[in-house]
């Protein structure tokens, strides 16, 4: 029984310890020790140092400090571990704050010459980022031993001091220096003199790191470390100067017939760097060192001028150069480019034509490489229809596409318009010519589609007409049907149902007057396909300064104006012929017509013309206005052309 009362007791005390020694933690300052920074001498000094100091500061009872564990810990926490970039306060904070400590010791070891090193250490709030103490001497010493020794002493007076109490004490005096060997013997004359001129004194300058620039009263007097001899007693305005550090002004007093010894720790200017990429997750280094993967912002970067590499598997590599100016976010944004992948295009029956974005490469089986990204495919063969997809090429990965052709006219290439909004109708903002049917500018969405890059030529109507598909055209006066010398100009002089007819010989059909105008046009609301320069026949065949067909009095061949393509590569968008769409014409359509896919009206009396043609005004040529027609009207200025859906 007694044995279970004492073990009850034991338990009792064990108990009232631990909370009376968690109530003192709670008392007790919460305290940091950041490893020191080396200068001139090797990281593991200042690692020794460090620890030193740590354990000196751990004697007391009025503090807790964090292991150094846990401070390596959270340098790694925050990349600074990998970055090797952490040399400024704002990014030492944060270790702090990680850490949960109110203060933060820091300090460097810095060797200024042979068996001469200088100790500095300060105490930074880590709430305010404010240094609140800070405290340095110099160290004669001979070995590593003695900086340490050195080193803890000056920790136990002055930091530790300042911690338990908040009260700032003087640096203990320094060791005394190492004895000068004697002199020798000199001649006999007067002694030179052992002090500054009477009224003048002395100032001994040391910065961390060295070779700041010195100004004393805005006159340049050399690089830190420096001893400035005979300067007149007073007070004076001492300025040190560094790239990449903030600039220190303050005042000094000069005593006479006295040295003053001014260290100073100067502070690193930061800012920070944004790096994104395209696709994310690309590895990031900075300056040679790995840092992580995009997408990362790096705080407490120096200023001045970085190296970045960005890395993805199956991408290019980016390297390029980023500069970084105090207290600002460089941004980096990289959209890598892909490796190329390769493509085998084969067909049924094999020896037809490919051709990848409009450019004949050879005939299948073809096996080729081919950049990232999207492609058009056409696939073509005499006897045959063509074959035409857009393909998407993964970096660095094979595709293969196989086609069977299909026995009928080859209708020649066609142009892919991709899915997206565009806006369709008159824009106020770049004409100042719109009709009442042009009106509202509204949004419109459509699916991918394909559309004749020319207009549909006298001679690919021909073949239609020779297969007993397609009724023959009128001829005569400006009609292209019939002369021999119009192979290659747009088949005009045909009625809507004639286009309609061709069209679906060939598999495919008439736009809609919503897809035309977005082939026309593009997505960036245009006044003209190739922009907003004025109509003129640079760009169109049209009717300039009363020349009709810019001087012939006819059509042109299709494609002989290249400048005028549309954003999509479709030729003679504006000009030539006018062309029939599939839609039905109403004026006011576009108030109540759906924003996806429309199709125009159920029913009509006419049907919807675009374009403008080779006898028309410039403003004809306008990629909104609405021309129509009867369906079985004919005219030597009218046309047509083919799309199909993807």
């Amino acid at each position: 029984m007694k044995r279970l009362i004492t073990l009850l007791c034991c338990i009792v005390a064990i108990s009232l310890i631990a909370q009376v020694d968690a109530q003192q933690a709670k008392k007790s300052l919460q305290v940091a020790v950041y490893p020191f920074d080396a200068v001139g001498v090797k990281s593991n000094v200042a690692l020794v140092i460090t620890n030193a100091v740590a354990r000196e500061l751990k004697k007391s009872k009025k503090l807790r400090i964090r292991d150094q564990q846990s401070t390596r810990a959270a340098i790694e926490q925050i990349g600074l571990a990998q970055s090797g970039h952490c040399t400024e306060d704002t990014c030492r904070v944060e270790a702090g704050k990680i850490l949960k400590a109110q203060k933060l010791v820091m300090g460097s070891i810095e060797k200024l010459k042979e068996n001469f090193y200088t100790v500095s250490m300060r105490v930074v709030d880590v709430q305010t980022a404010d240094t609140e103490y800070e405290v340095a001497r110099d160290c004669p010493c001979s070995d590593i031993v003695e900086v340490r020794n050195m080193a803890t002493k000056l920790a136990h007076e002055t930091i530790l001091v300042y911690l338990e109490t908040g009260k700032k004490p003087e640096a203990a005096a320094a060791p005394p220096p190492v004895p000068a060997p004697p002199s020798p013997p000199r001649a006999a004359g007067p002694a030179p003199p052992t002090v500054s001129p009477a009224g003048k004194g002395a100032l001994v300058i040391t910065t961390s790191p060295p070779g700041a620039d010195i100004y004393l009263d805005a006159a340049p007097m050399g690089k830190t470390p420096k001893t400035l001899a005979n300067i007149p007693a007073g007070t004076h305005r001492l300025t040190l100067v560094m790239g990449g550090y903030t600039t220190l002004n303050k005042g000094v007093e000069v005593h006479a017939g006295r040295k003053a010894t001014i260290r100073e720790i100067l502070v690193r200017q930061t800012g920070s760097i944004n790096i994104s990429s395209t696709p994310p997750g690309a590895g990031i280094w900075i300056d040679a060192k790995y840092i992580g993967k995009t997408p990362k912002k790096m705080p407490g970067m120096p200023v001045g001028k970085h190296k970045i590499k960005i890395s993805l598997r199956d991408y290019r590599d980016y390297a390029g150069e980023v500069t970084v100016e105090a207290n600002e976010t460089a941004e980096v944004k990289q959209t890598l480019k892909g490796l190329p992948g390769r493509i085998l295009v084969t067909s049924t029956p094999g020896g037809a034509d490919v051709f990848i974005d409009r450019k004949k490469v050879g005939a299948t089986p073809y096996s080729g490489q081919l950049s990232s990204g999207s492609h058009s495919v056409r696939v073509s063969k005499q006897g045959y229809r063509s074959a035409e997809e857009i393909v998407t090429i993964q970096p660095n990965k094979p595709r293969t596409l196989d086609v069977t052709l299909k026995k009928g006219p080859d209708y020649g290439e066609m142009v892919h318009v991709p899915a997206g909004e565009f806006r369709m109708g008159c824009n106020k903002k770049v004409d100042k010519q719109c009709s009442k049917d042009e009106k509202p500018y509204h949004k419109v969405h459509l699916d991918a589609f394909y559309i004749d890059k020319y207009e549909v030529t006298v001679e690919q109507y021909a073949a239609c007409v020779r297969a007993g598909k397609c009724k023959k055209p009128n001829a005569g006066g400006t009609c292209n049907w019939g002369k021999s010398d119009r192979g290659n100009h747009p088949i005009n002089c045909v009625d809507w149902y004639q286009a309609k007819s061709y069209c679906e010989w060939t598999g495919r059909r008439l736009p809609t007057e919503a897809e035309w105008e977005k082939a026309a046009r593009g997505t960036d609301g245009r006044k003209y396909p190739w922009g907003n320069q004025k109509a003129t026949c640079d760009y169109a065949v049209m009717n300039e300064n009363n020349q009709s067909g810019c001087g012939r009095g006819s059509t042109w061949p299709v494609g002989g104006k290249p400048r005028g393509a549309s954003p999509y590569g479709a030729m003679d968008m504006a000009g030539n012929v006018w062309e029939w769409c599939a839609d039905w014409y109403d004026e006011k359509y576009y108030r109540n017509s759906p924003n996806r896919n429309p199709k125009g009206p159920s029913s009509g009396k006419a049907r919807v013309l675009r374009g403008g043609s080779w006898n028309g005004s410039p403003n004809g040529l306008r990629s909104s206005p609405r021309g129509r027609r009867d369906p079985d009207f004919r005219h030597d200025n009218l046309g047509f052309r083919c799309a199909r859906t993807l």
